[in-house]
């Protein structure tokens, strides 16, 4: 999700789930993030 409440300012919020599979087992990996950016 993409948030940009003012010019040159922008929010970033999500969810990333990585799927692991090797010879022994299947797993995942699920990762939550927040970011923040700033530009001219």
């Amino acid at each position: 999700m993409n948030w940009q409440p003012i010019q040159f300012h922008l929010f970033k919020i999500g969810v990333q789930e990585t799927l692991i599979d090797d010879y022994e087992n299947k797993d995942s990996k699920l990762e939550f993030f927040f970011n923040y950016y700033t530009y001219f």
